[in-house]
């Protein structure tokens, strides 16, 4: 076989698996799962292979919103701008696919060299291929308002974070230099470092510890303006599989008692596991709830964490595909719950109890409004300043973690507390 009927392959590869992961795009699944289940089912693919195909289909989905103007029988086109959008080598196979569109070397360079904040200069290339379009198409027209840093970070592929028990983890810097892995300490948080890259951390010793976990930064200031203290006891309503829990574990050196309750038995099952990596996580204890009626707790909780679910609107730079699901009838869906959620947590605390209310979205409907509602509801309680754990900055009514400020998802926090 020719160099040049490879190439052909790997591009007729490509579109294949997209109109497969373009179905379950569709059906309002999630595409990252879908493609990892792929990968784990087709191991016949290699490196490069499952290299090519993700940055093809993520970067498709990432500049979708101008994008999916283009022909329908121009699906190969479509995915190649999604790959020169989000700025990935130049490689010869992409020199190859570009010649069968007409673009030359000095247009393949254009889009490389055009960064992301530079949204202005890559809607002008990509205007060759399909008609007018404004830059706030690349977020439905509910997020329009979306300032242009934040939308230019939205267009970024964020980095991998990875928290760490110590401030200097021997056996991860070890891993990273043995392999020539570059990745940068957070100048303002000495437990987080940012990796560009994945890499599989079973094959970490200190992960197999329970000493390192990959959480998003974001994720991780959630965690930090809570601020939890040893001996404290938390319920951590909307626990998942525990990421927050066990980083509050963490801070609490493994000494009060969390409680983290969740609907979801599989979740539970995958937080038992996390706990029995280390002793610091004995404190956590799981518990399957029904989300309804308050649970019953042997120690009453005096600072409850509720990271609620939500339209997930903040994740859109990890799950670009995610940003294209239908929102209104969610959004209004969640702030009810959300609301629910605050109501019942509120009843278990007692006079100088707290509240750390969380989503990942963007949106205020889930966020300030659904915290002002429950404010005029419960007068009893009231918002708490909060300083930003990695700017110093001071906000009164929530923050909220953002890119490029903080290089991560979107994390909205509010902290209330009970009057004494």
């Amino acid at each position: 076989m020719t160099i040049l009927n490879r190439y052909q392959r790997q591009i007729e590869l490509v579109s294949t698996v997209f109109n497969k992961a373009f179905i379950t795009f569709n059906n309002q699944k999630p595409i990252d799962s879908w493609l990892s289940a792929y990968f784990r089912s087709n191991r016949k693919h290699g490196s490069k292979d499952r290299r090519l195909i993700s940055s093809c289909i993520f970067g498709y989905f990432r500049w979708y919103g101008w994008i999916r103007n283009i022909e329908q029988n121009k699906t190969s086109l479509a995915l190649l701008l999604g790959y020169l959008l989000d700025n990935n080598e130049i490689t010869p196979l992409v020199s190859f696919w570009g010649n069968l569109y007409g673009l030359t070397e000095d247009t393949l360079q254009d889009f490389f060299s055009a960064s992301p904040q530079e949204l202005t200069r890559k809607q002008s290339l990509i205007l060759k291929y399909v008609n007018q379009i404004d830059i706030r198409e690349l977020n439905p027209r509910i997020a329009w308002d979306m300032p242009i840093s934040v939308l230019s970070s939205f267009q970024t592929r964020p980095k991998l974070w990875i928290r760490s028990t110590e401030q200097t983890p021997k056996g991860l810097f070890s891993y990273l230099a043995d392999r020539k892995i570059q990745f940068t300490a957070h100048p303002n948080h000495q437990f987080s470092f940012a990796l560009q890259d994945s890499i599989n951390l079973f094959e970490v010793d200190d992960y197999r510890k329970g000493k390192l976990e990959i959480q998003d930064l974001s994720s991780q200031g959630v965690g930090l303006v809570c601020n939890p203290k040893p001996g404290d006891i938390w319920w951590d309503v909307c626990a998942g599989s525990g990421g927050k829990s066990l980083h509050l574990a963490a801070m609490m050196k493994g000494k009060g008692l969390i409680y983290a309750t969740e609907t979801h038995q599989y979740r539970l099952t995958e937080l038992r596991k996390r706990i029995s990596r280390n002793d610091l996580f004995n404190i956590i204890k799981p518990l399957e709830w029904d989300g309804k009626a308050l649970p019953t707790f042997k120690s009453l909780p005096d600072q409850v964490l509720i990271d609620a679910p939500c339209s997930c609107s903040g994740t859109w730079r990890r799950s670009p595909d995610i940003r294209w699901h239908p929102l209104d009838d969610r959004i209004t869906h969640y702030s009810q719950l959300q609301l629910n959620l605050l109501t019942l947590a509120s009843q278990i605390l007692e006079k100088g109890g707290k509240i750390i209310y969380a989503t990942c979205s963007i949106f205020k409907k889930e966020n300030e409004e659904v915290v002002e509602s429950f404010l005029h509801l419960n007068p009893e309680f009231e918002m708490v300043t909060i300083t930003c754990p990695f700017t110093g900055n001071e906000f009164s009514n929530g923050i909220k973690f953002l890119p490029p400020t903080t290089d991560g998802n979107v994390m909205y926090v509010a902290v209330l507390t009970k009057k004494d």
